[in-house]
């Protein structure tokens, strides 16, 4: 008897079509199937596990951790920022660390285990797509006004006297003006970086947003009164999420610090690089399973 895949061996099928896709939109194509079914798996799984709620094989929520980086490698925030986005279109809670060196996910394991298979894609695409616009070289064609500080001399400083009519009369004046440079290398890198996850990040919402409104649509069929209230598929996806928040803050009570990951810092904005990750995203290739890390490093609750 044929074994029967799993919703994630059919999500990295789907992924692994993506790879071999000959034009950009066969891939765009691979992939929204890919989200929309595991969004799908999600829902699916949630009525199982409603139904089988006293049932030993019922799914639990856990926690897992993937490894993104070592410390102070560059731009290790966005890398951060691409596990939080794909994370939370897929009914995740996250921590992270403050130097984004890890991102901890909390949820179902078969919805950790489709985040990180779409996150091995997604983060080979953006580097290699980064490196390859960084070796273009167009960006330093291009200059951005930046905003900097001026110091000059102060003509009424006097060492012996640095109060002059209860003023203090410091040595240098310093003024803000805005001046015209070359697009850095960083500046580029990062605003690509910035386009890639806004449009996976929107890629992903549209899609998650398709399936529910498809699932939610096929149960109004099936269920009279549910054009009245609350379809079963809907109590079942709140179901869900309160049982993942009420895992997520037992598992993180008095772990979670205040002081802890404060997002990617917004580079200063350069719109060229930013189009140009957004568009690689539309097209981006999602088969690859290799990690220009050390690869997901997972870690049991």
């Amino acid at each position: 008897m044929a074994k029967t895949k799993t919703g994630a061996e059919l999500i990295g099928q789907l992924l692994a079509q993506a790879d071999s896709a000959g034009t950009t939109e066969e891939k765009q194509l691979f992939f929204e199937r890919a989200q929309l079914l595991a969004t799908k798996a999600g829902i699916d799984l949630a009525i199982a596990r409603a139904a089988l709620a006293k049932s030993e094989e019922r799914e639990q929520p856990t926690h897992r951790q993937l490894s993104l980086g070592k410390r102070g490698q560059r731009a290790l925030s966005w890398y951060c920022e691409l596990a939080q986005t794909i994370a939370s279109n897929n009914d995740l809670r996250c921590t992270m660390a403050h130097n984004s060196t890890y991102i901890n996910f909390y949820g179902m394991p078969s919805d950790i285990d489709v985040v990180e298979a779409i996150y091995s894609s997604c983060i080979t695409a953006m580097v290699t797509g980064g490196d390859e616009y960084l070796r273009d070289g167009s960006y330093k064609k291009d200059v951005q006004s930046l905003r900097v500080k001026i110091r000059e001399d102060n003509p009424h400083y006097d060492p012996n006297n640095y109060w002059t009519a209860k003023k203090y009369n410091p040595k240098y004046n310093y003024t803000w003006t805005y001046v015209d440079k070359p697009v850095s290398g960083m500046t580029a890198r990062q605003n690509f970086y910035k386009g890639f996850v806004h449009e996976i990040g929107r890629r992903l919402r549209a899609a998650k947003a398709e399936a529910k409104a498809e699932a939610i649509a096929d149960v109004r069929l099936r269920e009279p009164e549910a054009p009245t209230g609350e379809t079963s598929t809907e109590l079942v996806l709140r179901s869900k999420g309160r049982e993942i928040g009420e895992f997520y803050d037992v598992a993180t009570r008095g772990k979670v610090s205040r002081k802890g990951w404060s997002g990617s810092k917004s580079p200063v904005h350069y719109t060229g690089a930013s189009n140009a990750g957004s568009q690689h995203a539309k097209g981006v290739d999602l088969g690859g399973r290799k990690s220009i890390t050390t690869g997901p490093t997972r870690i049991s609750s």
